[in-house]
């Protein structure tokens, strides 16, 4: 799993596999976060949380937990109301308001890797467009797509 941010041609190795997929099944972009209470939390216990990718396809959002055996939720787009983005310190808290009028809060999303989400109510689709990606946003992409999808190995690395 790279540290810190994916060269430039790994980016190009990544985008490539993504583009070979059939569209239905093509992530436009993703990120990881937690389900729970933040783990940020000074002040008292880290209470228990759960890792979750969040998958943006052309049509649907895939919520999809790293805990074996517990599957994934997936969303229409059509069914996402809202997406509001609160940045701290060190971190951001996305809440995906859905149109039933239920929500899906994810906690620990680096800052970088939240930015996307925060163009999206103006730019839709449009602001997951890899050239406007951060190197931090691309990192937390992949890793959204190695948890959700099991990448293949090597991948990167063009072996």
């Amino acid at each position: 799993m790279p540290i810190g941010r994916l060269k430039p041609e790994q980016q190009r190795r990544f985008l490539a596999y993504l583009d070979g997929l059939p569209e239905h099944e093509r992530p436009v972009y993703g990120l990881t976060g937690s389900k729970g209470s933040s783990s940020w939390t000074m002040f008292r216990p880290i209470a228990a949380t759960t890792t979750i990718a969040a998958l943006f396809f052309a049509d649907r959002v895939v919520f999809s937990q790293e805990t074996w055996g517990k599957g994934s939720t997936e969303v229409p787009i059509a069914d996402i109301a809202g997406i509001e983005v609160k940045q701290s310190v060190l971190d951001s808290k996305v809440r995906f308001r859905l149109a039933d009028g239920g929500k899906i809060v994810l906690n620990d999303v680096m800052k970088k890797a939240s930015q996307p989400l925060s163009a999206y109510g103006a730019m839709g689709m449009a602001a997951f467009d890899p050239s406007r990606l951060s190197d931090v946003a691309m990192l937390y992409f992949y890793r959204a797509c190695d948890m959700a999808m099991d990448l293949p190995e090597g991948l990167l690395s063009g072996a």
